[in-house]
C-alpha cells in the first residue's frame, strides 16, 4: 500500500512541477510575420524558445518579462551577442501580448497576440 501511495504522489508532484511552464503561441497581427513559440517557466524564471536559439538578459518585471535573442543562429552568438543585433522581446506578465523589435531599431514595434 505504501508502494501505491509513493508512486501516486511522484506522478501527481511530478505533474504539478512541470504545470510551472507554459507553452505560449504568439500569433502576429500583421500577416506575414513568423509566429512565436514560446516556453515560459515563471517558476524557475527561465524563457526558452521553439528553436533552442540562446536567451539572455531575461528580466522578469512587475507587468511583464523583457528578454533578448540574438538575429543568428551560429555559436559564437554567446560571444558576439552583447554588441551585435538582436531582437527584444516584451511579453506581458499575463502573456497576451508579446512586443518584439529589433534592437538598432527600437520604434519599430511587432505586435503578436498570445495563448496558452
Amino acid at each position: 500500500m505504501a508502494v501505491i501511495q509513493l508512486i501516486l504522489f511522484l506522478y501527481f508532484s511530478s505533474t504539478f512541477v512541470h504545470a510551472a511552464e507554459l507553452k505560449i503561441v504568439c500569433q502576429p497581427e500583421k500577416p506575414g510575420l513568423a509566429e512565436q513559440v514560446l516556453f515560459v517557466d515563471k517558476k524557475k524564471k527561465l524563457i526558452k524558445m521553439k528553436d533552442d536559439r540562446k536567451i539572455f538578459d531575461v528580466q522578469f518585471l512587475g507587468n511583464s518579462i523583457v528578454f533578448k535573442r540574438a538575429l543568428s543562429i551560429r555559436n559564437l552568438d554567446s560571444l558576439v551577442s552583447r554588441t551585435s543585433e538582436h531582437f527584444t522581446y516584451r511579453l506581458t506578465n499575463n502573456l497576451e501580448i508579446l512586443e518584439v523589435f529589433i534592437s538598432n531599431q527600437p520604434e519599430q514595434i511587432f505586435k503578436y497576440i498570445c495563448k496558452n
